[in-house]
């Protein structure tokens, strides 16, 4: 993995942005510092200057697992591409999906809940109905080893069988037929008739589209890992913002406005 700041990374950078790429991120952990408590997150007031004067000039997409509403209050603009539930229900185009996700999240709701007591479990464990998708937070977890077991058998009862996506404080509970970060990627770019990205993200769920990223995706992972197929980092989330200021320098210099 290159550090995308150093001097390679920020050639790499240059490159891409002469080609006016969509610029996507995540939110939790890469446009907000983690946090505890998901309803903790916020954007740093730099940061969200330069978020909003990026998505002015380029098609910017922020691809999360929360709700459309829940990560619309925590941006300073809404950017041209807003895709909540890692895809499911929210992709352009494809809304009239919205509905099918819902009911089936509303049914594994009352399965976890009615059914199992999932709920009872652990004080610590946070169950959350984002819509098209469910998100179980267990960073605060009492007892983990035996919470984990249970979480995993009430899982594999659920009907239909969910797509289970893990992240650093939790996992994301998919419909079957849910798009993926990698197809919602690309989705993206056809929409935006663009050929090229930049994608930072920061977990387990990112790494599909790291994994299978075309040449043309300058893929960057927020902490180095031997075991991520990103192939550039940054050492914490904080570099983040360097890294937008350098694109708006470049922006500036090149004279890319395609997107104002």
């Amino acid at each position: 993995m290159i550090h995308l700041l150093s001097l390679a990374g920020k050639r790499a950078l240059a490159e891409l942005v002469a080609t006016e790429p969509v610029l996507a991120f995540t939110f939790d952990g890469t446009l907000a510092p983690p946090v505890v408590l998901p309803s903790q997150a916020r954007m740093q007031p730099a940061l969200e200057r330069c978020f909003r004067d990026l998505c002015a000039l380029l098609p910017v997409a922020v691809i999360t697992g929360r709700s459309l509403d829940d990560v619309e209050a925590r941006l300073p603009v809404r950017p041209a591409y807003l895709v909540g539930n890692h895809g499911s229900g929210c992709l352009p185009g494809q809304e009239d999906d919205a509905p099918r996700a819902r009911a089936i999240c509303a049914t594994w709701l009352r399965q976890m809940v009615d059914e199992h007591g999932l709920h009872k479990v652990d004080p610590g464990l946070l169950i959350a109905d984002h819509g098209c998708s469910l998100w179980l937070h267990y960073r605060l977890l009492r007892d983990r080893p035996r919470t984990m077991r249970e979480i995993e058998r009430v899982l594999q009862a659920l009907e239909p069988a969910p797509v289970v996506v893990g992240a650093r404080s939790g996992i994301n509970l998919l419909p079957p037929d849910a798009p993926g970060k990698r197809a919602t990627l690309s989705t993206v770019l056809d929409h935006a008739s663009r050929q090229t990205a930049l994608y930072i993200g920061e977990d387990e769920a990112d790494e599909q589209i790291f994994r299978d990223a075309p040449e043309s995706w300058l893929t960057v992972r927020i902490g180095r890992s031997k075991d991520s197929a990103a192939r550039y980092f940054l050492h914490h989330q904080f570099e983040v913002l360097e890294c937008l200021q350098f694109l708006l320098g470049r922006i500036s210099r090149q004279g890319v406005l395609s997107h104002a």
